[in-house]
């Protein structure tokens, strides 16, 4: 896939402990346009529908270009790409319902239930029930592994934009990467800020973010969870309150592309109980939607 050349934007000068990035990210064209106003790009019908928002998988044992994907690797569903970490700028959390199970005859993850709103979930026979009290969202223990466990876990859809191009993406971390995700967020983000005497919450998007991928191993089954590390310097001002007008923007008027994307992800290859699946990643070239303008540039790490 061919794509612009980016420039990266320099460091300021004296800001000590602040990344900073290009918000209008340009290529060799701007040198040759400078600030011309142009009667037209061509592009005044564009919309969201146009844009692709991919999502970032990992645990997808799929084949790409013939070959084999890792479970520690990211496979992007828009680009094809196949990468062993990634550096993000993380704007939302949705947290949505789902109950899943590995089908052994069939040799692939089957989605039983889920509900997007964590009020009213869908069974996969079309059955439509209330989140509030549903026995498969109740703890207990099962009675073979001795194990508490339930059906239906919390997922966290999380948007996040690509710092090396400004794609956006969405990442879902399901039962066997929650931890991690939510041992993050209490490390970095929960009460991590203090406005006026009072602690409150760092925005999500306060720091870059990089993720990477370890293999974990229990009872003869492997699969990969997520690594995060926050990135030492913060973003500059002018760019928290880009990517904060931009989640904004992703909460209100773009969660139905979000939640497309996100359902239409190839499910994970293994999970706690699973086994692996093979999926073909062209099946996945066209998804949907999302998007913006966003900052590219330096290493923040």
């Amino acid at each position: 896939m061919a794509r612009s050349n980016t420039t990266k934007a320099k460091s300021d000068e004296g800001s000590e402990g602040q990344a900073s990035l290009m918000l209008a990210g340009g290529d060799a064209l701007a040198d040759v346009l400078g600030d011309v106003d142009l009667p037209t790009t061509g592009l005044e019908e564009l919309d969201a529908s146009d844009i692709r928002m991919g999502s970032l998988v990992w645990n997808f044992k799929g084949i790409v270009n013939e070959e084999p994907v890792a479970p520690n690797r990211f496979f992007n569903t828009i680009t094809e790409e196949v990468t062993a970490e990634e550096e993000l700028a993380l704007l939302t959390l949705h947290k949505s319902n789902r109950w899943t199970e590995f089908d052994q005859a069939e040799q692939k993850t089957k989605t039983r239930c889920s509900s997007w709103d964590r009020k009213t979930g869908e069974m996969d026979d079309g059955t439509v029930r209330s989140c509030d009290g549903c026995p498969d969202k109740q703890w207990r223990r099962d009675p073979e592994s001795g194990k508490r466990r339930r059906n239906c876990s919390d997922v966290a859809n999380v948007v996040g934009l690509r710092l090396k191009d400004g794609q956006p993406v969405v990442l879902r971390f399901t039962r066997t990467s929650e931890r991690p995700w939510v041992d993050y967020l209490n490390r970095h983000i929960i009460g991590k800020r203090i406005v006026n005497g009072k602690r409150s919450h760092m925005p999500l998007f306060a720091y870059p973010t990089r993720i990477s991928l370890k293999m974990e191993k229990r009872d003869g089954t492997s699969w990969a969870v997520p690594v995060l590390e926050r990135g030492e310097q913060h973003f500059s001002r002018e760019e928290i309150v880009f990517f904060a007008e931009s989640a904004k923007a992703y909460r209100e008027s773009q969660l139905d592309e979000v939640r497309q994307v996100a359902e239409s992800s190839p499910d994970e290859a293994t999970d706690d109980e699973g086994a692996p699946q093979v999926v073909d990643a062209n099946e996945f070239a066209d998804d949907d939607l999302g998007g913006g303008d966003a900052p590219r540039g330096k290493n923040h790490f």
